[in-house]
């Protein structure tokens, strides 16, 4: 019996996999069906998936944008409310005031410039390119990690609605990016995102690395004999319908794709710190080198709601993002597509400038990172500490809108109008052109 079958379990570092085919709802796109997950309404043209050879170009800063007609975007969503002040810090009197026992004492800051320092373990991150937009919130800010959560997934900084029914940002820039490829988007590690509901193009979540291990295994002909069965579903028919045909070609890139994750966890480690985040950022950097058509990956990272031990779980935090970043530049650069991929963090909102015990409270603006081709440093305006809202929190200078409008217009090329409801500023000169 199948169900008798033992299930091998490979070591965690290898096998960043999915659940192709038992994945069940990890589906974004509306509409997408379960055997139609990787798979489109194209025509039953070939469609080979590969990963391309990395090029052997040292690892270093990255220089100036490529093309807008193929860049790439990733997303880090650091999950619970990012402290940007201890992210960004700022020489500030005021701050020491408000936080006498949260400064990082012995850490030495890494400089950013003048006035301005930054957590020493994204140090490396700064030395490849970083760029830091200041005081992304809303107008109308909210303390619940569910509302802003919303909000930013759908892309809505004053949770009014969008007009864009069900559908998120990072969904609506695949749809205007990439709506015919067999995969448009996918989320590394959580699952199913709502920021990346589409309304045409394919998009996924890979909640479960283990999920597809019975696609991927080698060294077995029992294995070996289900993948041949399940090709054999997947081939082209004579007089069949269109939900038939969409099952097949879903089928078939579902196949395909496995063997795209396969020759990913066949490469070498490639310097990537053994985390949950270098894992996953390890399997992104070998989708976006892959001839699937990818053009937006969604990671998210948890663990900042640092109410207590802010100290000693924040710097944890920081010390995760800066490896795992500073190893996917790096990768980037020996793919041969750090010209064209351009990293960017998000987090629903920043911490309280005032400690409450050893933790801070939720709190409204915060900073987002930007890595890649970028120009260095720091870009719009910090919040004032001196000029606090009447909750005594950050009054953000920067909404969620200008922020998302600088990814979709100034990276990627598409209009704000296109993925925004509301009319947005993208942030001037922050892309290397």
């Amino acid at each position: 019996m199948i169900s008798d079958r033992p299930h091998p379990r490979p070591e965690p570092s290898r096998r960043q996999v999915l659940g192709l085919l038992g994945i069940g709802g990890a589906a974004a796109a509306s509409g997408c069906g379960a055997l139609r997950l990787l798979g489109h309404d194209g025509t039953d043209d070939p469609n080979p998936l590969g990963v391309a050879a990395p090029s052997s170009v040292a690892p270093g800063r990255i220089g100036r944008a490529g093309t807008v007609d193929d860049r790439l975007l990733v997303v880090i969503e650091l999950s619970g409310g990012n402290d940007g002040l201890s992210t960004i810090v700022p020489e500030s009197g005021r701050l020491r005031d408000l936080r006498p026992g949260l400064l990082p004492d012995g850490l030495e800051l890494a400089d950013l410039i003048a006035g301005t320092q930054l957590h020493p373990a994204l140090a490396p991150v700064r030395d490849r390119g970083l760029a830091v937009l200041q005081g992304i919130g809303s107008s109308v800010p909210d303390g619940s990690h569910f509302e802003m959560e919303r909000r930013w997934w759908v892309g809505d900084g004053t949770g009014t609605g969008t007009g864009r029914g069900s559908t998120g940002f990072l969904g609506r820039v695949c749809d205007a990016l990439a709506a015919d490829a067999a995969i448009a988007g996918v989320s590394l590690g959580a699952g199913a995102t709502p920021a990346l509901r589409a309304d045409h193009a394919t998009t996924i979540g890979l909640p479960d690395p283990w999920a597809a291990w019975f696609l991927t295994e080698d060294g077995d002909s029992w294995y070996d004999s289900l993948r041949h069965g399940l090709r054999t579903l997947g081939a082209a028919a004579h007089n069949e319908s269109a939900r038939v045909r969409a099952a097949r070609r879903g089928l078939d890139d579902a196949l395909s794709f496995a063997d795209v994750l396969r020759s990913i966890d066949d490469e070498e480690e490639r310097g990537f710190p053994q985390t949950e985040l270098g894992r996953q950022l390890r399997l992104a950097g070998g989708l976006l080198d892959s001839d699937i058509g990818l053009r937006v990956v969604h990671v998210p990272l948890g663990g900042f709601d640092t109410h207590d031990d802010q100290l000693g779980s924040h710097n944890s935090l920081m010390e995760e993002l800066g490896g795992a970043l500073a190893a996917l530049q790096d990768d980037l650069i020996v793919r041969g597509i750090a010209d064209r991929t351009l990293i960017a963090t998000t987090s629903e909102f920043g911490r309280r400038p005032e400690q409450n015990g050893n933790g801070t409270d939720h709190g409204t603006a915060g900073p987002a990172l930007l890595c890649g081709p970028v120009s260095p440093g720091l870009h719009g305006d910090a919040p004032r500490l001196d000029r606090l809202d009447d909750d005594g929190n950050l009054v953000a200078t920067a909404m969620i809108e200008d922020y998302y409008a600088t990814l979709a217009e100034s990276w990627l090329g598409i209009p704000a109008a296109e993925v925004l409801a509301r009319n947005a500023n993208p942030a001037a000169e922050i892309i290397a052109a």
